[in-house]
């Protein structure tokens, strides 16, 4: 069974911008760089041993293969939810379920990550929801473009649109992961540290201490 991780590759004001209020472009890169690999790690702990990474933009595929020792596709154009759907159709199409998980929940637990694998091995498709409305996991044994089709990628309403269209393509249940907490703004950051070491070491690291105080300054 196939898990794909989603990420940009972690160059300097093109991710994680909406930390700049506590990081320079250098240092939300680097905390880029950190969460893939983090993520990384996650999943070496896991049942998934068919592990791939998709990156943007396409020419960086070489330099992250590279960089992370692991097997490395190009993420395809369009929006998030045409990458999407072009990765999961790859994966069907190879004679597995596929599972994409972003890289902004490194702090994910294995066991979250091992029931994903079981909903799927029992022929199950699944969806794991974040605080903001989002996803951060979704695993199929079945494709239709319409799961990713006329999303509002960014808001807060990303879960229940995907649901919405995952009813109206297969009219049948979709398994639902517990509730996590992505990284996407400084309090976010701030909360994960409290409870994963790498997050705060990198914090350690850059002296930063309140994010909720220095957020507002």
């Amino acid at each position: 069974m196939q898990i794909v991780l989603f990420a940009k590759w972690p160059e300097a004001g093109k991710v994680k911008t909406r930390l700049s209020p506590i990081f320079d472009a250098e240092k939300c890169a680097d905390f880029a760089e950190l969460l893939i690999q983090c993520t990384m790690n996650k999943i070496a702990l896991s049942k998934f041993t068919d592990r791939k990474l998709a990156i943007w933009p396409p020419y960086c595929v070489e330099r992250a293969r590279n960089k992370f020792q692991i097997s490395t596709i190009p993420q395809s154009a369009g929006d998030l939810g045409d990458k999407m759907a072009d990765v999961i159709q790859l994966g069907i199409n190879a004679g597995s379920p596929c599972v994409i998980l972003g890289c902004d929940v490194p702090h994910i637990d294995v066991g979250i990550l091992n029931q994903a694998y079981d909903y799927l091995d029992s022929g199950n498709d699944v969806i794991g929801p974040t605080n903001d409305g989002g996803f951060y996991l979704i695993g199929l044994h079945r494709f239709d473009p319409v799961v990713f089709e006329n999303i509002v990628w960014g808001g807060n309403q990303v879960f229940n649109q995907v649901m919405r269209n995952y009813f109206s393509a297969f009219n049948d249940r979709i398994y639902t992961l517990p509730l996590v907490r992505d990284l996407d703004e400084p309090d976010d950051v701030r909360e994960v540290a409290t409870t994963f070491e790498p997050i705060a070491c990198f914090l350690k690291s850059l002296a930063i201490g309140d994010l909720r105080n220095s957020s507002n300054d």
